[in-house]
Order: structure tokens, then C-alpha cells, then sequence
């Protein structure tokens, strides 16, 4: 398959209990608008949000794949997450990859919603500088444009 971009994210990646809190948020209206009060100003209310490592973590992983990006690349199908990780303790990987994946929409521009992520390696037990997760994108439709070999 040919890759569309790859980069590494240095770090422990956050995980979903962890990455999430009972905050303030935005009230929406049915169709997803933003409710408004009497004077104009935005009613919150209680909500799951992002904790603030989540946040970081979220916009490193942007930064890495805004860097990693090719000029001109914008995938038009499906495209395939590989990731890579290389962790000082355990994980479930599953509870990583949203957090990677709002990153990578982030940076890229691409709607998260066209990803296909999935673990090809997990190894724990690493000390730091080592940590890191590596992530490879592939655009399905190179991959299927791309002459038989």
C-alpha cells in the first residue's frame, strides 16, 4: 500500500477514561445549534468534555500530521489509520485511538468519519525517550488506482 503520510507522536497517548471529564459545555438545539440566552450569550450546560491532556495530546498529534502532511494531499475515499505503539505500560489500544484520530482530523482537515483505524503492533515496557505511537496513512483510492504488480 502506498502511504499517504506517516509521522510519530513522542509520549504515552492519553487514554479515554482519563481523557475525559464532567464539565461545561455549549447547549445545542436539535439540529446541533448553538442555544442562545435572552441577552445573546451562550447558555453551557454540564457535559463529558476533553481533559486538558487529552486537549494536548489531541492538538500534538495535529501538529505531527499537519508537519507530516504532503502539499496537495487530500484523500477523497476511505483512508486507512495504521498505528504503531511503543508504550511504557499496557494499554487498550481501542481507548487511544479517538483521541489519535481527533488529531489527525485536526491537522489534516479530513473528516475522522473516513478513517479506518487499526493496531498493527503494541509493545510495552519502554522507557522514555522511547514512547511513542507511529501512525501511517494510506489513501484507499492510490491504493486502488495504483497499477497490478
Amino acid at each position: 500500500m502506498a502511504v499517504g503520510l506517516s509521522f510519530g507522536v513522542e509520549g504515552q497517548p492519553v487514554g479515554g477514561n482519563a481523557g475525559y471529564e464532567i464539565g461545561r459545555g455549549p447547549r445545542t438545539g436539535r439540529h446541533g445549534k448553538l442555544r442562545l440566552g435572552d441577552d445573546g450569550s451562550r447558555i453551557e450546560r454540564r457535559t463529558i468534555i476533553k481533559t486538558a491532556e487529552a486537549k494536548v495530546y489531541t492538538e500534538l498529534v495535529a501538529i505531527r500530521a499537519r508537519e507530516a502532511m504532503p502539499s496537495g494531499w487530500a484523500p477523497e475515499e476511505l483512508i486507512v489509520v495504521e498505528l504503531y505503539f511503543f508504550l511504557g505500560r499496557e494499554i487498550d489500544c481501542d481507548n487511544r485511538m479517538k483521541f489519535i484520530d481527533d488529531g489527525i482530523q485536526l491537522g489534516t482537515g479530513v473528516n475522522d468519519k473516513w478513517f479506518l483505524p487499526r493496531a498493527m503492533t503494541k509493545v510495552a515496557g519502554l522507557r522514555p525517550p522511547s514512547r511513542r505511537v507511529v501512525v501511517s496513512i494510506v489513501d484507499l483510492a492510490s491504493v486502488a488506482s495504483a497499477p497490478a504488480s
